[in-house]
């Protein structure tokens, strides 16, 4: 299994990370003892001011629509459907609508960061309205650039980014990530979505699938773990740890990127090897 071959500056594989981000990873105690003891490869990646010239194309292609004034009737219908869409696909299931996109510059060194090549398929779960996907067209030479989304509403724009970029490697699926999409048909995954109490049962199934599948596959968590105890834990190995810092920057939590911006979201990437 190739894990990501990165540019970054890299810390040695027996440096612990910082106890602050550390506390910041979710739903997985097995992933934060491990970061704590520093028995997995912490790297820093850089956003540099190249990333930021490849997003200054990536922009435009992800452009949403106006915002609406509070006093028009299209906020109003804009609630309205919000409203709907999480009473009918998220609310009976536990799950969590928040908006999880990365900013152009983030999702460029993110992208550059999962280290793809031409023989790589990759699929983003939960992919909101295409950000990372987009990022990975753009920036790699991946096969396939893939995402999946459970919102209506996000897989509209994720498609509206297509549109405008017409690469035929670029798909957007409305569906939930456990079963909207053919996993079998991709090399890599990355998963961002929120939800603390509904995370763990959703990447408890996600792994049942994978691991049902006889072929090797690689899972990039924003911010949290999965719990490798069970079933699957010779199968599910945690292989990397990387937090993002603009280029310079020191190794603390108030260095680290968060990826949602405006100081929120996950800092810390985890990398899961599923053989």
């Amino acid at each position: 299994m190739r894990c990501s071959k990165l540019v970054m500056c890299a810390l040695s594989s027996t440096q612990a990370l910082d106890e602050a981000l550390v506390r910041s990873v979710q739903c997985s105690k097995q992933a934060r003892k491990a970061l704590a003891r520093g028995d997995v490869p912490v790297a820093w990646l850089d956003v540099t001011a190249a990333d930021d010239a490849v997003a200054e194309r990536l922009a435009p292609l992800l452009a949403g629509p106006a915002r609406c004034a509070h006093d028009d009737d299209a906020f109003e219908a804009h609630n309205a459907r919000t409203k709907r869409e999480f009473v009918e696909l998220f609310a009976g299931d536990g799950l969590d609508p928040a908006n999880n996109e990365l900013a152009p510059a983030t999702a460029v060194a993110v992208a550059r960061g999962l280290d793809l090549d031409a023989a790589d398929a990759f699929c983003d779960l939960g992919c909101s309205a295409g950000a990372l996907t987009m990022a990975v067209a753009v920036a790699t030479e991946a096969r396939l650039a893939h995402g999946v989304e459970l919102s209506p509403r996000g897989t509209e724009r994720a498609l509206l980014a297509k549109e405008r970029c017409g690469d035929d490697r670029v798909e957007f699926f409305q569906g939930d990530l456990r079963d909207g999409v053919d996993h079998a048909a991709y090399d890599v995954f990355y998963c961002g979505i929120r939800g603390v109490a509904s995370r763990p049962r959703v990447l408890g199934d996600l792994l049942e699938t994978l691991c049902a599948q006889d072929k090797p596959y690689r899972l990039v968590c924003a911010g949290f773990g999965v719990d490798i105890r069970g079933l699957y834990g010779d199968r599910v190995s945690l292989v990397r740890a990387t937090v993002l810092r603009r280029a310079g920057a020191g190794a603390s939590y108030a260095d680290a990127i968060p990826l949602y911006g405006e100081g929120e979201g996950p800092r810390v990437l985890l990398e899961y090897s599923i053989t």
